[in-house]
């Protein structure tokens, strides 16, 4: 409520602020109540008078809502009613009057009495320039307010009014809603956020206010990091192993003849992009007593760079030194290394293919000279070797030209099956097709169930943190339960209430997400330098390239997964602060205000 007082000398009356209305809070009873008389039916309007001006233009407020009122203009709805306060000097006309006696007992006046001198239920007034009263006392002096003074009257009608110029009042009931003007700010969303930033006599809620808020926004953080580091990994092993392994093949039933028409008509499919020949057989490595299990791949060296990045990951040696008839062999660094080979040392392969002789079977064995060495940083330096194709063709007891597949290089690696089966399908019964899901599809699903899990598991940390604001809030409705009981009071609902501190942890989840949000993506764009910093700092070497395939760590940021995260840590914050604002609302206002 606001109070008044008479200033001297002043041409108007200015309003003594003593408490100022919440904004969207509802009240039994009007702040500010002017009384607007129509014929047959009595209607009050909240209004702030507070923004009069006795010099300009008169004020215009327009009925919002329909009620009984009579023919009146300034009370049907969708019209307007005209105020203006009389100036300096202004005296009343026939037949009018302002307010008659002393200030402060016209304060007092909780109603409007229908007295003599004031206008009745069938005065018929149509503006508030003055009251028009027939056989008035005009006064020569002006009332407190200079013109009508604030009343209430009883319970508001079914109309109501809506200000334009200084505040926005409607109603609900009995009681109305006091807003700012041109603003919609509701009674939750005011309080919940002044809740959140306001300073608490209890510091320790207002400590674990901000730890809850830390723990959310680093928790995203983590994920964010983690899930663009595993998605780093998972592109380079994609980029990596996929681009030594045949993304697809079409192997024939018996040793393909002229691989040409098979390539040609390959390539009729826009999603291939090259197609080479290609052999492949498995055998074992022997050097010095010592043997390990490797996969053979015949290669042209010349068409080999259509299909592979083999040549740009060359340490020793060159591809091209691959000749037919020379038995040279390229391998990879896993390999040169445990057996300590150099280029030109020599090892024995020995591969499955048998050979009947007046001694019995025996497997076929071949010497082969290391002409280079290659390094990816995966598991395939250890597991691979390349030799000529007609090499490979004269172990198998080929003719020279014969290869066993055709190698294909497709746009979309998930396409790969699709395309590769379609193309065997229209070559016929004597191909068949073959693809990397074959090979190397259980790798890529164990690191896809990886990532899920590690997800998963980050997504406790978000867990915990949304934990936290439930104790949060718990502690914060005990710290609030006079608050909470003054609300109810002034007629606030239990609905308004709970939406209070569910407003309040909701901005400390997204406070927390926004702020976890913003730093992982600066920390998943830049985590090799923060690990290259570390490093320097530390002097350790986190990320070794004798452990790991690559010499720095991989991050790819996915909009999705930054997406993803952000509404999970928004989501469990919002889920988290139902229970503490239920009990808020189950608050009895009796009960809190008897013990504080």
């Amino acid at each position: 409520m606001a109070g008044w007082r008479r200033t001297l000398g002043a041409e108007r009356e200015r309003p003594w602020p003593v408490a100022q209305p919440l904004p969207g809070l509802r009240l039994p009873v009007p702040p500010f109540a002017a009384r607007v008389h129509c014929p047959g039916k009595r209607l009050h309007a909240a209004v702030d008078r507070s923004h009069r001006d006795s010099r300009g233009p008169p004020a215009r407020y327009r009925v919002a809502g329909a009620g009984r009122a009579g023919p009146s203009p300034g009370a049907q709805a969708g019209g307007t009613v005209r105020w203006r306060a009389p100036a300096r000097g202004d005296r009343p006309g026939p037949g009018q009057q302002a307010w008659p006696g002393d200030a402060r007992r016209a304060d007092r006046q909780p109603r409007f009495p229908h007295r003599p001198g004031y206008p009745g239920p069938d005065a018929g007034a149509q503006h508030l320039d003055a009251y028009r009263v027939p056989g008035g006392d005009p006064r020569h002096e002006p009332g407190p307010a200079d013109g009508p003074r604030p009343a209430f009257a009883g319970r508001l009608p079914d109309a109501y009014l809506t200000a334009r110029n200084p505040a926005s009042v409607t109603r609900a009931g009995s009681s109305i809603f006091y807003g700012a003007p041109r603003m919609f700010r509701p009674l939750s969303i005011f309080i919940g956020t002044r809740y959140t930033r306001a300073k608490r006599r209890n510091r320790f809620v207002s400590f674990i206010s901000m730890t809850s808020m830390i723990g959310l926004a680093l928790g995203v953080l983590a994920m964010i990091v983690v899930l663009s580091v595993m998605n780093g990994f998972q592109r380079e092993m994609s980029s990596r192993i996929l681009g030594m392994v045949p993304h697809a093949t079409i192997v024939g039933v018996k040793p393909i003849d002229d691989w040409q028409p098979v390539a040609a008509a390959a390539l009729k499919n826009p999603e291939v992009t090259a197609a080479v020949p290609f052999t492949e057989m498995e055998g074992m490595l022997s050097y010095k007593g010592s043997m390990q299990p490797i996969q053979i791949s015949g290669v042209d060296p010349a068409q080999e760079g259509k299909v592979s990045i083999v040549a740009q990951h060359i340490v020793q040696g060159r591809l091209d030194a691959l000749k037919p008839g020379e038995f040279g062999v390229v391998i990879g660094e896993i390999t040169a290394r445990r057996f300590r080979l150099n280029v030109g040392d020599k090892l024995t392969l020995i591969v499955p293919e048998v050979s009947t002789a007046p001694g019995g079977i025996t497997p076929r064995m071949q010497r082969l000279n290391v002409v280079g060495v290659f390094k990816v940083g995966a598991e395939l330096d250890g597991s691979m070797a390349l030799i000529h194709l007609a090499d490979a063709a004269q172990m198998q007891h080929w003719q020279p030209n014969q290869v066993q597949s055709v190698r294909l290089a497709v746009k979309d690696l998930y396409a790969a099956p699709k395309v590769s089966g379609d193309i065997a399908t229209s070559l016929g019964t004597d191909y068949r097709a073959d693809d990397w899901t074959h090979t190397q599809g259980s790798l890529f699903s164990a690191m896809k169930m990886e990532k899920t899990m590690i997800g998963l598991l980050l997504l406790m940390i978000v867990a915990v943190a949304a934990f936290n604001i439930i104790a949060t809030l718990i502690m914060v409705v005990n710290d609030k339960g006079a608050d909470i009981a003054i609300l109810r009071t002034i007629g606030a609902t239990p609905r308004q209430i709970m939406a209070i501190f569910m407003v309040q942890g909701t901005v400390i989840g997204i406070v927390g997400t926004a702020i976890g949000g913003v730093l992982g993506v600066i920390a998943a764009l830049n985590v090799s330098e923060l690990v290259g910093w570390l490093e320097r700092v530390t002097g350790q070497h986190i990320f070794s390239s004798d452990v790991y395939f690559v010499s720095n760590l991989p991050s790819e940021l996915q909009r999705g997964d930054v997406v993803l995260i952000c509404a999970a840590g928004f989501i469990l914050s919002f889920l988290a602060t139902v229970y503490p604002a239920w009990r808020a609302a189950k608050i009895e206002p009796a009960q809190a205000l008897r013990y504080s």
